[in-house]
């Protein structure tokens, strides 16, 4: 075994320092094919490529009942790369990764086409291969093996450089994408079902015309990986056109049948926010239920003791205990359904005020309302989570003057006037002066003053909201004399 020495560490540090220490020189791609690893030199060099990104990996497999499952497994990933390869390849991209069953393939523009439109084709060119070609061939050769895959793509710019270095006999040398799309298409192909293409919108909006037809059947989708939500289009079992020309022996391995897909076509496209709800249910629902699982063990192990005890009346109570247990346990559960669905709903509702008209964004107040009755929430709760100062000043932007008024009066007249909690001094202004409600708001101001003693922030902002109602200087006074005590 060599051994390491000072002098070797410091040698590599230096090559560190050099790195760290010289400019990155970038420079635009105008190249009209993916750029290669030799394309770079070994330096602080970057190229800024626009380019489609697509990733593709086994969603799933039937299991193996053999005892050969490691080689079957070899040649079913040597098998599903390789076609994976031609596929991306045939349709005018490159292979920059592969890791296992995951590929990433790598697409520009060139004259004739868009890389949008050569991912789009690759993905469709893979999901026909996997259910006309391959799976038929490893159902029939591989002990009735099949598999799935899901496909996941984004659009958009990255910093190329090479990375990597010649060590005795060995050169390791790679390209690196550096930019978000590629770690956002991975995800997307994390988060496609079986047989889908999940894209990202941006990817989307990129597409030609042709490919966004309501024929086609995209459905815009937003999904949830852990507290990240990733919006995007998502389309299922796209074929290549020419499976229209197979012979009926082909037809008759594919899985999914006319009709289903034409139910798949008919889905909304609307993102819905119960789509992300129904996540969090779900897995709520699956942890209650090992909850019953395990409740249920113990009830049995108690119910043998009281039988060997040979005591019914101890068995009868000990029964009724744990029914009571029970009942609080399933409101508890209930109630953190609830809480959750709440909390959902809230942080996907007040980062999207823009995407709804005023009256959809009412609507969606009182649904928001009632589901808080159920965790004892009321609406100034509710308001109060969506932040008062935001609603105010939606509602002031879209000329709903008189109920951004009933939000500044409901808000003075119910919680103390504190910073963070109390609409901006000139939105209140505003939109008293446009109503002539000075006075009104004059009279709102002072007594939350007395009713709640606010902090120090916000008196600041009450005495800055008088002003801009214009009160005779007397009454800002006092409130200058307020701040001195």
């Amino acid at each position: 075994m060599n051994k390491w020495s000072n002098k070797e560490l410091k040698s590599i540090n230096d090559k560190v320092t050099e790195i760290l220490d010289s400019p990155m020189e970038v420079r635009e791609y105008e190249g009209e094919t993916v750029p290669a690893v030799e394309q770079l030199k070994d330096s602080n060099e970057g190229l800024l490529v626009n380019c489609s990104i697509l990733f593709v990996d086994i969603r799933e497999s039937t299991t193996l009942s053999d005892t050969s499952w490691a080689k079957s497994m070899a040649k079913i990933y040597r098998a599903f790369v390789r076609t994976m390869v031609i596929c991306i390849h045939k349709s005018g991209g490159s292979v920059r990764q592969i890791i296992g069953d995951r590929i990433m393939g790598v697409f520009v523009d060139d004259k004739q086409k868009k890389s949008t439109e050569k991912a789009l084709e690759a993905a469709r060119a893979i999901l026909t291969m996997i259910e006309y070609y391959f799976n038929p061939e490893c159902k029939k050769k591989v002990n009735g093996k099949t598999i799935e895959c899901g496909v996941g793509i984004d659009y958009g710019r990255v910093l190329l450089t090479q990375v990597g270095t010649k060590a005795e006999n060995e050169e390791a040398k790679d390209l690196v994408w550096a930019g978000k799309i590629a770690n956002i298409s991975s995800k997307h192909t994390d988060l496609a079902e079986p047989s889908e293409i999940f894209v990202t919108k941006r990817y989307y909006e990129n597409l030609p015309v042709t490919l966004k037809t309501d024929e086609i059947g995209w459905n815009k989708m937003a999904r949830l990986k852990g507290s990240s939500v990733f919006e995007g289009y998502a389309i299922k079992n796209f074929y290549l056109d020419i499976v229209d020309d197979l012979d009926d022996d082909s037809q008759s391995e594919k899985v999914l049948s006319n009709e289903k897909q034409f139910k798949y076509k008919q889905q909304t496209s609307v993102i819905n926010t119960n789509y992300i709800i129904a996540d969090v249910i779900q897995e709520t629902k699956r942890q209650t239920e090992n909850l019953f699982d395990r409740f249920e063990k113990v009830l049995k192990r108690e119910e043998e003791v009281s039988n060997r005890e040979e005591s019914l009346l101890e068995k009868e109570r000990t029964i009724k205990l744990k029914e009571e247990r029970l009942s609080r346990l399933d409101k508890e559960i209930e109630l953190k359904k609830k809480e959750t669905e709440y909390d959902v709903k809230v942080n996907f509702l007040k980062g999207k005020f823009d995407q709804y008209k005023p009256d959809k964004l009412l609507e969606e107040i009182y649904d928001l309302s009632k589901l808080a009755e159920g965790i004892g929430k009321n609406h100034i709760s509710v308001k109060k989570d969506l932040a008062y100062w935001n609603l105010v000043r939606y509602f002031k932007t879209h000329d709903y003057l008189t109920f951004a008024y009933k939000l500044i009066e409901e808000c003075l007249e119910n919680l103390p006037a504190n910073y963070g909690i109390l609409p901006y001094s000139n939105d209140m202004a505003e939109v008293s002066k446009k109503l002539s409600k000075e006075e009104s708001l004059y009279q709102l101001i002072m007594s939350n003053l007395h009713k709640f003693n606010p902090d120090f922030k916000g008196i600041i902002e009450l005495k800055d909201t008088l002003t801009g109602i214009n009160m005779d200087q007397s009454i800002v006074l006092q409130f200058e004399q307020r701040l001195l005590e």
